[in-house]
């Protein structure tokens, strides 16, 4: 949205129904920083760490938003075959985190799409690394 580009919702009918969850940067540092300070509770676990239900949204919906945060409107190319490694649903379960680490996602969808926008218009020299 930010360089106007033309996007495609891929499978599922291309519809854009399909739902994510984001997470902020400085949220995916923090529980970074907190398992490195505490290794024993790291050692031998997987943790899932995503955005959560708080911070899901579908393609469609998310696009809403940028088209709103930019004030730029963008075609959408419909590609409606779906890849057999596609889901139409994924949201991040964080709860084993949540539980050892005492750790959830603080921003929330909009702040995250806003800081996302203002760090590209930050560096705009950055343009060029971005396809």
């Amino acid at each position: 949205h930010y360089f106007k580009k033309n996007l495609s919702y891929i499978g599922f009918g291309g519809h854009g129904n399909q739902v994510r969850d984001v997470i902020h940067i400085k949220d995916v540092c923090e529980i970074i920083t907190l398992q490195i300070k505490n290794l024993k509770l790291t050692y031998n676990n997987t943790f899932n760490i995503g955005g959560g239900l708080k911070n899901s949204i579908s393609l469609k919906n998310l696009t809403r938003k940028c088209e709103i945060i930019t004030k730029n409107k963008i075609k959408f190319k419909r590609i409606p075959n779906t890849s057999i490694f596609d889901i139409p649903y994924f949201v991040t379960d964080n709860k084993k985190v949540q539980k050892i680490y005492k750790w959830k996602p603080k921003r929330i969808i909009d702040d995250i799409l806003k800081d996302i926008y203002y760090w590209l218009s930050d560096n705009k020299k950055l343009k060029k690394y971005f396809k």
